[in-house]
């Protein structure tokens, strides 16, 4: 500052070739340096969850961090440019030209590097522990990368794991190799981020409400998109042969965490919303027809009219008792001799009679019941599968009025949904599950087949299955007396009522 002049400033910003001689090795390097000065501006975020109001506090202090990033190495360059000539600026030791001593600039060079230096090791095992505990890369959790050790909980281990990646860094043998490599690696983070927050604002997942700057006033699909653009061009200039290589190993290194991982969802929140969105949309272009709901819409509009499902199936009574069954022909006998070998039973194999006897009178028993009413169930589902083969609405629901006595009602309902799931699966059904608790079965049913569904897509045709008993042989012998097909009629109509 002592050398400082206007008149060197005026002559030191144009190029020493001239504007025309500026190609893309002097942009290159301009960025390498000049783009990791800007790093490190998301650190605010990974505090987040330690501050008081981080919706307000968070945004404010990224934005003074860029304008005080900004204003610093605007003061920089404005100095140096000002304090002596081309020639001088060239020289690989400028730095020690400083006054009023030349440990000044190399003191100020230790301190900034060392200040990076801290700042990442703060920030980055934070990130590398969170990360763990959340599962988002399976090898890092059994590591024990996220837990907390030490005098004040401090994560430890992702420190000494952080270390061992960092540390290699230092042996690349130059400054520029090492300002290209921390560049890259920041911007593809900023990068990836714009991405996200560009498909989350513009598909609107449901999962994901920004707080600053309000969505609704300010475009921020279009922001973020732009932001991801000029990454992308940053990128460029920064390295136009390394460019495409980190991209590929970024969707490459996605794919693969996907994988490992066991998620086989690319995209995660934006594709869940994209769905949402679509699907919405689509309900919406369903314009909804009160009249097709009545008890004579097929008759009325048999064009327009669309059979929609609901299977109403029957559930066991000692839900919960046991684990499911296999579903299989032999699977009552089965469940009664599991019975039989622990004494709770005779040994001998019962017979259908005495199978549904065993249900319908006393204690039923868990596995035999379930079993019966699966049979049935998949028998309904079976129907409503070739029936429908996988078009239109179709929906299973049933009423759990009673279960084990040691579970609670949301368990129940967990339980009667897999159930429902399980067995539309065995039966090769494409539906939806629905369950009501409770112990008003009347009530229960009018409540699921008026409310199940949502706009035009609402159940207008009810399948239930109907069980008829064979009678026993006396009333069998009194009802042949009358007509040749007066029993079997007079049983249906009496089973129908």
């Amino acid at each position: 500052l002592s050398t400082f002049s206007p008149a060197t400033l005026a002559s030191n910003p144009p190029p020493p070739l001239g504007w025309d001689a500026v190609g893309y090795s002097q942009l290159s390097r301009l960025f390498t340096f000049i783009y990791p000065c800007f790093g490190g501006l998301f650190q605010p975020v990974n505090k987040a969850a330690k501050l008081r109001t981080p919706y307000s506090s968070v945004p404010k202090a990224m934005i003074g961090a860029v304008l005080f990033t900004g204003a610093g190495l605007a003061l920089i360059v404005t100095s140096i440019a000002g304090s002596a000539r081309r020639g001088l600026l060239d020289e690989a030791d400028f730095l020690l030209r400083a006054w009023p001593s030349s440990y000044v600039g190399l003191s100020g060079t230790i301190i900034v590097g060392v200040g990076s230096c801290v700042s990442c090791l703060d920030v980055a095992p934070t990130i590398v522990a969170s990360i763990a505990d959340e599962g988002y890369v399976p090898f890092l959790k059994p590591l024990g990368l996220h837990l907390l050790s030490g005098k004040h909980s401090e994560p430890q281990r992702a420190t000494a794991f952080t270390l061992v990646l960092a540390v290699p860094f230092a042996w690349l043998g130059g400054l520029e190799l090492v300002a290209l490599a921390a560049g890259a690696l920041f911007l593809q983070m900023y990068m990836t981020m714009d991405l996200c927050c560009c498909l989350l604002a513009a598909l609107r997942s449901p999962g994901w409400r920004p707080r600053w700057p309000n969505p609704k006033s300010f475009p921020l699909a279009s922001f973020a998109g732009a932001a991801t653009v000029l990454c992308g061009i940053v990128f460029y200039f920064l390295n136009a042969e390394l460019a495409p290589i980190m991209l590929a190993l970024s969707v490459l290194l996605g794919m693969t965490i996907s994988w490992i991982s066991g998620d086989s969802e690319m995209g995660g929140e934006a594709v869940a919303g994209l769905f949402y969105t679509v699907a919405l949309q689509a309900l919406h272009a369903l314009n909804e027809d009160v009249s097709l709901y009545d008890a004579y819409g097929a008759v009325r509009h048999p064009r327009s009219w669309r059979p929609q499902l609901l299977c109403l199936i029957q559930s066991p009574s000692t839900l919960g008792a046991s684990a499911p069954e296999p579903h299989s022909r032999d699977a009552p006998h089965r469940a009664l001799s599991s019975l039989s070998d622990r004494g709770d039973g005779p040994s001998v194999e019962p017979s259908a009679e005495e199978l549904v006897a065993g249900v319908v009178s006393g204690e039923p028993t868990p596995g035999a019941e379930e079993a019966r009413l699966d049979a049935e169930a998949g028998a309904v589902f079976a129907l409503a599968h070739h029936l429908k083969e996988g078009r239109g609405l179709t929906v299973a629901a049933t009423v759990v009025t009673r279960g084990a006595p040691d579970v609670c009602e949301h368990d129940l309902f967990v339980m009667a949904k897999e159930r429902i799931m399980r067995l539309a699966d065995r039966a090769r059904l494409v539906c939806f599950a629905d369950a009501t608790v409770s112990p008003f079965y009347g009530l229960a049913v009018g409540v699921v087949i008026n409310c199940v569904g949502v706009g035009a897509l609402r159940p207008n045709t009810l399948l239930v299955g109907w069980r008829f008993y064979d009678p026993p042989p006396a009333q069998a012998g009194r009802n042949s007396g009358g007509a040749g097909s007066g029993a079997p009629c007079g049983s249906a109509a009496e089973g129908l009522a």
